[in-house]
């Protein structure tokens, strides 16, 4: 190890005293959220050995240094080099960083947990954020079907069948053969038949400039993002 480095860490150094200062105003920003715990050793640590001088015992991180007054900190029955070491999962070390880093992983999920529409008054006005341009547009250009065709379709057996599973219905066909009006009529049915009851229909219609020039199987992940927030409206 550099001897310039062993500087640094001194009790007192100009650079950590830098560092913390810098740490603290970071620390009380208003757009700054953290959660922060400090361990610091309580054994002093053979320093000594790392440049061929045995016996020189030193703490690196004491209490002093590594912690700050308005977090909670903790000291460890360790020394430096054994600071991040724990025999088991009984021992009383790694329980006390165990325990505080759950407490730091359910205080943000509190913070972050998403808002339950089923409750908020908000849920208007979330439902409308996730709208964006040209959401409706390719459903909208899809011609309705004519009077007399498509219906056929719901005579079949296949299509009651399929109305009775969990399946997919897939609709399969030559280019320019209103297979998307064929779909777009099997939706106007099925709010027809569902009318009233506690049901929710969901769809979205991919536009076409989603598929790539590379393949046509290949969909932009602005695509995907879209399909999310149709199916979440």
């Amino acid at each position: 190890m550099e001897p310039t480095i062993l500087e640094v860490l001194k009790t007192g150094s100009d650079v950590l005293i830098d560092v913390r200062k810098d740490l603290v105003v970071l620390c009380n920003q208003k757009d700054v959220k953290m959660s922060l715990v400090y361990f610091f050793e309580q054994k002093p640590t053979s320093v000594g050995r790392i440049i061929g001088v045995n016996g020189r015992k030193e703490f690196v991180v004491d209490e002093t240094s590594g912690s700050i007054d308005v977090y909670r900190s903790h000291g460890l029955g360790l020394d430096h080099f054994n600071l991040n070491k724990f025999s088991g999962l009984n021992d009383a070390n790694y329980k006390n960083v165990r325990d505080e880093i759950s407490e730091i992983m359910k205080a943000a999920y509190v913070e972050n947990k998403s808002p339950d529409l089923r409750d908020t008054k908000d849920r208007p006005g979330l439902l409308k954020s996730l709208a964006f341009q040209k959401m409706d547009l390719r459903e909208l250009n899809n011609s309705n079907a004519h009077e007399g065709t498509c219906s056929w379709l719901f005579g079949e057996g296949f299509f009651h069948s399929w109305r009775l599973s969990n399946g997919v219905l897939s609709i399969q066909g030559n280019p320019g053969a209103d297979k998307t009006t064929l779909v777009k009529a099997v939706v106007s049915r099925l709010k027809q038949d569902l009318a009233g009851q506690n049901v929710a229909i969901i769809g979205y219609s991919f536009p076409q400039e989603s598929y790539s020039a590379s393949s046509s199987n290949e969909i932009s992940s602005q695509t995907i993002i879209e399909l999310y927030k149709s199916l979440l409206q």
